[in-house]
């Protein structure tokens, strides 16, 4: 202040003084100096302005303001007011959940907010709120930092001093359509549960029954016996295959799979597996080779790559004709990861089924002598192999066969 008037300029400014009360109060204040005829200061002048109204009623204005960014900042929503030809004129919003909205765009036409053809859709609602006062309503899409979201955007028209503006709430939906999808998955699987229950799990008790019935009866001879055994003990093995599966399933979709990976000698492994379905693949007349090397150690959930290979192996039988073969390979094994291929001779799959072998609710198909599943099974090895950390391929094509590539990471 000093150096202002004393260099013979008027200055301008506020005070905050205190009055004999003790009350405070501020004075706007124009300083002028006086001149002699020589130029030089001799008197300065003041003239004084009581501005304590107006300065509290900026200072409640201000207080306001960030009180009313303080609410809009803890929800997930930005409020834009704008001329009624959809010029924003002011804008609030989220900075964490609106980064990609330009806070320097006042004057700027609403369709700056977005691209493609959502600016024309939110330039036509608002303009039709201003018009009608009435609210429009419609969700957006938007790719943000390759991340998908979705917004729900109310524009409305008021008139404020007869004035038309128009008033645009933005609202980040995103995390209710998660929980839409992920509702959806669930009635989905649901679905699916009941279904396995009232059909694939049902069936197979039928024919256990049949046959304990036939078996009663005693009018068979001796070979007819061992054969109606067999397909007691085979009906009986996939049965507790669906069961397996179906446990295995319910705890995946209740979160309550633990992951305990240990040291364990692959080749081991795929022997015993083998041997389950030694009867199902000899009366096929399929052989099964297991061509990993010995001492192939690896550290994997005993229990869950036991699933994986079990269905795998079980889907190779299924899908190959008589007197074909399934093979289990080790691809490449190196310091960081292991590839293991279960390859089988038979029908192939065809390219717009092999797009939906890891799709809920997808169908299963018919093998080559009518076994029947349950489609759980390529989703359990998928769920399973990536608890390891790995992934799963699987390469075929229509009456060449089928190969099912696991990748593996060989530390956790």
């Amino acid at each position: 202040m000093w150096t202002t008037i004393n260099a013979g300029k008027v200055w301008n400014g506020i005070f905050c003084n205190k009055n004999k009360k003790g009350e405070i109060f501020w004075e706007e204040q124009q300083i002028f100096p006086l001149f002699d005829r020589k130029k030089q200061i001799i008197y300065f002048v003041a003239i004084k302005n009581d501005v304590t109204d107006r300065v509290k009623a900026e200072n409640a204005l201000k207080n306001y303001n960030t009180y009313l960014i303080s609410i809009i900042n803890s929800l997930p929503i930005a409020l834009i007011v704008t001329s009624e030809k959809g010029e924003i004129i002011d804008l609030w919003a989220n900075e964490k959940e609106f980064s990609w909205i330009n806070k320097n765009i006042s004057g700027k036409s609403i369709e700056e907010l977005f691209e493609d053809n959502n600016k024309k859709i939110l330039l036509d609602a608002l303009l039709n709120a201003v018009e009608s006062i009435n609210e429009q309503n419609f969700i957006v899409q938007r790719l943000d930092n390759e991340k998908k979201n979705y917004y729900d955007i109310r524009c409305k028209g008021v008139k404020i001093n007869e004035n038309s503006l128009g008033l645009i709430v933005i609202n980040d939906i995103t995390l209710m359509k998660q929980y839409e999808e992920k509702l959806k998955e669930i009635i989905l699987t649901k679905d699916k549960f009941f279904s396995i229950l009232a059909h694939d799990l049902r069936n197979p008790f039928h024919a256990i029954m049949g046959i304990i019935e036939l078996i009663l009866t005693r009018s068979f001879n001796e070979k007819e016996f061992d054969d109606l055994l067999k397909m007691l003990l085979q009906t009986t093995q996939k049965t507790y295959e669906l069961l397996e599966n179906l446990l295995e399933w319910s705890r995946t979709q209740t979160g309550k799979i633990q992951f305990t990976p240990q040291l364990y000698d692959l080749h081991l492994l795929i022997n015993e597996i083998v041997k389950i379905f030694e009867i199902y693949s000899n009366k096929k007349n399929i052989k099964i080779f297991n061509n990993i090397p010995e001492n192939t150690i690896t550290s994997i959930d005993i229990n869950l790559m036991r699933t994986v290979f079990r269905n795998l192996i079980s889907n190779a039988i299924k899908f190959t004709y008589d007197d074909g073969s399934v093979s289990i390979n080790l691809v490449k094994s190196d310091d960081n990861s292991i590839i293991i291929s279960v390859k089988d001779t038979g029908v192939g799959i065809d390219a717009d089924n092999l797009k939906k072998l890891f799709i809920k609710g997808g169908n299963s198909t018919i093998g080559t002598n009518n076994e029947r599943g349950t489609g759980l099974g390529l989703m359990l090895c998928k769920e399973f192999i990536e608890l390891h950390g790995g992934h799963i391929t699987i390469e075929s094509e229509k009456g060449k066969g089928t190969t099912v590539l696991i990748n593996l990471p060989l530390k956790y």
